[in-house]
């Protein structure tokens, strides 16, 4: 069950890339292995993704794309943004997720920030057992509200994004949200020592809700 989910997460990360020819060239692919996943909700929001992406042009694709999420700084793919807004403390969250990216032997985004949202899917798929992940879920609480924004003018994104809402909700009732310190309060009391770190220095991981 898990590898399926981590499946899903791969596909999504690799779908909320720019549309260009590489992604379009994986579509068939892509619609070879969702033919052999079981009937459920992942399986309906991916097809008619790839339904999607075969009906439109590329330039629409790509125009779709630009208006979705990088016009409108309410629906940027960066999930930090939509929990602090920019400054210090997003800055600091971003250390703790390249810490993370990096502690557990990635590289962690080249091109994009570290809390581009198909980077920190690509992660959830691939780091091994016993990743400390708990952070990543947290930057998620922001889906919810990102999917109603992007529902009426781009559906099949949101769509999308519904999978990992629902999976964002099901690790906050896993972790007990009660029991939980808030965002907030973690990037407070990790935040400075984020700051003046170094993600080179090999130092442990933070933890959270864990």
């Amino acid at each position: 069950m898990l590898q399926d989910r981590k499946k899903v997460y791969h596909i999504v990360a690799v779908l909320l890339q720019y549309p260009d020819r590489t992604l379009l060239q994986m579509v068939p692919d892509l619609a070879s292995y969702i033919g052999r996943m079981p009937t459920g909700k992942a399986k309906q929001a991916i097809a008619e993704f790839l339904g999607y992406l075969k009906s439109e042009s590329m330039l629409r694709l790509q125009e779709n794309y630009t208006a979705a999420f990088d016009m409108n700084p309410s629906t940027t793919l960066n999930m930090t943004f939509h929990l602090i807004g920019d400054g210090e403390t997003r800055a600091a969250v971003m250390v703790l997720l390249q810490q993370s990216y990096r502690i557990a032997g990635f590289d962690g985004p080249a091109d994009d920030l570290s809390d581009f949202l198909p980077a920190m899917l690509e992660f959830l798929a691939i780091c091994p057992p016993g990743t400390p992940v708990d952070l990543f879920w947290q930057c998620f609480a922001s889906l919810e509200g990102l999917v109603q924004r992007l529902r009426p003018s781009a559906p099949a994104y949101a769509n999308l994004l519904e999978l990992l809402n629902d999976d964002y909700r099901h690790w906050l009732h896993a972790v007990a949200p009660e029991s939980c310190p808030s965002f907030l309060r973690f990037v407070e009391s990790n935040g400075n020592q984020a700051r003046s770190r170094s993600y080179r220095d090999g130092g442990k991981g933070h933890e959270f809700c864990q």
